[in-house]
């Protein structure tokens, strides 16, 4: 889908893949899960400086 929704959100100014606070929580809790606390952590704090949510 990167490809094609990239095209989709430039040729008809759609939203295809929103970040969403569910969406961030799932990842953290899948990486942490992978040992992987740092990573987590990133995500979390550039969600968190986007102000998304």
């Amino acid at each position: 889908m990167d490809g094609s929704g990239q095209n989709l959100e430039r040729r008809y100014h759609l939203e295809v893949w929103r970040e969403t606070v569910y969406w961030m929580q799932a990842r953290c809790s899948d990486l942490q899960e992978l040992d992987r606390e740092r990573d987590a952590a990133s995500i979390y704090m550039e969600f968190r400086l986007k102000g998304i949510g």
